[in-house]
């Protein structure tokens, strides 16, 4: 008779124990990898979460630089528009002074010290009124007569320089004059012209001597007419009426 082979349940037994190990080994491995997946996912949103704030902050920090540009530029651009008008302000400023200063020195009362050229090229106001009353300024002509309201002016022409040497030689006369300076004096009108309160006048009292006198224009009215000569003045017109006359002396 045949011996069957016999499985003793001390060798079942061990089998069991090595599935059952084998099994154990595999869920533990498992549990591992799942446990490193879900770290790996948490780092992962973590990194990304990190990434996100990185991005927001580098977003916020390019807005606030290309504010505090702006502001910059703003700021910059408004220096600029006030430095320009303080700049046209102060251009402004340095116009009226200069005309200013030429008007003073239009209206000084010292002939020699004073020639400003009009228009028509003659020192002091120019020769050329127009029409009418005269009008304010400081002209060059002949006191023809004269009472206790009013001077009778008749406007002449004094040139001197370049436009003197020009003056003369277009009448046909000595050019360049003697003496530097040139009279003109194609007319004989004359005009009423008011005197106001207080005028004064510089006078020359003796022919040929340059020393002149300043005295109120009532006592020169009263002794103008027993001059022997009468020179050439520069009559100052204020308001339409004469405030100041002094009179030119000629070598």
């Amino acid at each position: 008779m045949n011996d069957v082979p016999m499985h003793t349940p001390f060798k079942a037994s061990r089998r069991f124990d090595r599935s059952f190990h084998a099994a154990a080994l595999l869920l533990f491995i498992g549990l591992i990898c799942m446990a490193l997946v879900g770290c790996g996912g948490d780092d992962e949103d973590a990194s990304s979460t990190d990434a996100s704030t990185t991005d927001t902050s580098t977003v916020a920090d390019a807005d606030d630089a290309t504010t505090t540009s702006a502001e910059s530029d703003a700021a910059g651009a408004s220096a600029d528009a006030t430095t320009t008008v303080e700049t046209g302000d102060a251009a402004a400023n340095d116009g009226s002074t200069t005309t200013q200063s030429k008007l003073d020195q239009g209206s000084s009362t010292t002939a020699a010290s004073t020639a400003s050229t009009a228009a028509d090229g003659a020192d002091g106001s120019g020769c050329t009124p127009g029409e009418g009353p005269l009008g304010d300024g400081r002209w060059f002509g002949f006191v023809e007569g004269a009472d206790d309201e009013e001077i009778q002016f008749d406007v002449a022409c004094w040139f001197s320089g370049t436009a003197a040497a020009q003056a003369a030689a277009e009448d046909g006369e000595e050019s360049p004059p003697p003496n530097d300076y040139y009279v003109r004096n194609d007319t004989t009108l004359t005009r009423p012209v008011p005197v106001a309160a207080g005028a004064t006048v510089t006078w020359l009292p003796q022919p040929g001597n340059p020393t002149a006198e300043t005295i109120a224009y009532a006592d020169w009215d009263a002794d103008r007419d027993d001059r022997e000569f009468n020179p050439g003045a520069w009559v100052t017109v204020e308001d339409g009426a004469v405030t100041y006359i002094e009179e030119q002396y000629t070598p």
